[in-house]
């Protein structure tokens, strides 16, 4: 997801400033692996944290390999799995998913922010923090918002993908450019001393 970010990033940038692109510009994200690892890691594990609970739970996997095998047990299986569910593992999911909600805003510009602005990590996720704070509320919602608008695309037989996913995309590069810009854009070349301080 991070180098394909950083892809959609870098052609919506191009695009931006009037200059020519080309379909290879989508895979830049690869040419900076080394240094999305860590964040991309960090990122991730903590989007994991609200399925936790998902692991006590009954094991969809092997239900739904059992339905494969024998499809005349098919209503069967879903009525066991529905009777072994919890819904207080349901509801602390739930609960789990607020505060990481929270979390993966802050740092949303993690990634943009150790590319565009060449930052370490760490360095981008507390510049990342420091800016969103300032309207956590409001970004958080503006994400969700175009994270439910991509869904919906997932949805729609995966073929809205193609222009939802895209779209999702551009609206986070055009947030983030508008906040916090890019190196060349009359702002100064400290980024950090900029925006945060």
């Amino acid at each position: 997801y991070c180098l394909y970010k950083v892809g959609c990033y870098n052609v919506a940038y191009k695009t931006d400033s009037n200059q020519p692109y080309q379909f290879q510009d989508f895979f830049k994200g690869f040419e900076n692996i080394g240094k999305l690892l860590v964040p991309a890691l960090i990122l991730g594990l903590i989007a994991a944290i609200p399925n936790i609970p998902n692991l006590f739970g009954p094991n969809v996997f092997d239900i739904y390999r059992q339905m494969m095998m024998n499809p005349d047990n098919a209503m069967e299986l879903l009525e066991d799995m529905s009777n072994q569910s919890n819904p207080m593992l349901g509801m602390l999911t739930f609960v789990l998913w607020i505060p990481v909600a929270l979390l993966l805003a802050m740092w949303h510009w993690t990634i943009p922010l150790v590319i565009f602005h060449n930052m370490d990590y760490t360095t981008a996720m507390n510049v990342s923090k420091q800016v969103i704070s300032k309207n956590l509320v409001i970004i958080t919602v503006f994400l969700i918002v175009v994270s439910l608008l991509a869904g919906l695309g997932f949805i729609l037989c995966c073929v809205g993908l193609f222009v939802s996913l895209p779209a999702m995309m551009n609206a986070q590069y055009a947030a983030f450019a508008d906040v916090i810009g890019f190196k060349g854009e009359n702002e100064p070349d400290d980024v950090i001393d900029h925006l945060v301080g």
